[in-house]
């Protein structure tokens, strides 16, 4: 309905496809730049890394979206500074412009801890459990849930195209992973570098969390856990910081190539057709 709002509101001045759409992705990216000038260390790092991540499946195809995260996840700051019903507010508000956005309720609680690193572990290590041996369950519990079908619409339907299936062997699952261990074991270090890192870990272990156990869903897996996997913007730049200065240029070289790789499998015709 928001977003609804939002169309009806441009083109009270203009039915131009292009004006519209400039508008958008222009709203988009204020939060977007506020984003990488908050939480990033290197903001122009922060804009590499989310190009090849995020960029062309949800600027170029989830536009409403894409507005929608960029929104929530430069108001997290929010967390820090206790103001959670200003925080509740920003979630309400994109909710209307996309259902996905209500995944980012539980940090209001999950702000407020600072998770061991040895729970964060077992969070993994159980969502794998629950993920590989329960996927069919979680699948027919979402499904058969009047709330949650109701959410999912299409991607939660046994006959819908939009609905196939998947398991643990996606690879953006294991990358998360390897991510959110490496930013849990140098704890120590990185915490010193950025006042949100608490909230970033606890937010990226959420929504890895969620991609594992929601892996039966393919698509909708991805869309939710998509909200806070966006703190890769910062996170990734903070890991290469803990580098010395020599050994950073090749750690750019080995992160190029996953990166590169990412970015052409995103940028395929099918999108843009």
């Amino acid at each position: 309905m928001g977003f609804y709002y939002l169309t009806a509101f441009i083109k009270t001045f203009t039915n131009s496809q292009t004006i519209f759409l400039t508008t958008v992705s222009a709203l988009t990216f204020f939060f977007l730049y506020k984003c990488f000038e908050k939480y990033s260390i290197y903001p122009i790092f922060a804009v590499a890394v989310y190009l090849s991540r995020f960029y062309t499946g949800r600027n170029m195809t989830q536009i409403r979206a894409g507005l929608a995260i960029a929104i929530v996840v430069y108001f997290t700051f929010l967390l820090l500074q206790r103001k959670r019903w200003q925080y509740l507010l920003v979630i309400l508000i994109t909710y209307y412009l996309h259902k996905s956005a209500i995944i980012a309720l539980p940090l209001l609680l999950l702000g407020r801890f600072v998770i061991k690193p040895k729970y964060i572990y077992l969070g993994i290590i159980f969502s794998l459990f629950i993920g590989g041996y329960y996927g069919e369950v979680v699948r027919a519990y979402v499904q058969n849930n009047e709330f949650l079908s109701d959410i999912g619409g299409s991607y939660v339907v046994e006959e819908s195209i939009k609905a196939f299936r998947n398991d643990l062997g996606n690879p953006v699952i294991w990358y998360q992973i390897f991510v959110l261990l490496a930013f849990t074991i140098y704890e120590k270090k990185l915490s010193k570098l950025s006042p949100y890192y608490y909230i970033m870990r606890n937010g990226y272990f959420y929504c890895t969390c969620i991609l594992i156990i929601m892996c039966r869903f393919a698509i909708i897996a991805a869309r939710t856990s998509t909200i806070f996997a966006t703190f890769e913007i910062a996170m990734v730049p903070m890991l290469v910081n803990m580098w010395s200065s020599k050994n950073k240029y090749l750690l750019y070289v080995i992160l190029a190539i996953p990166y590169v790789v990412l970015f052409a499998l995103n940028w395929s015709p099918h999108y843009v057709k």
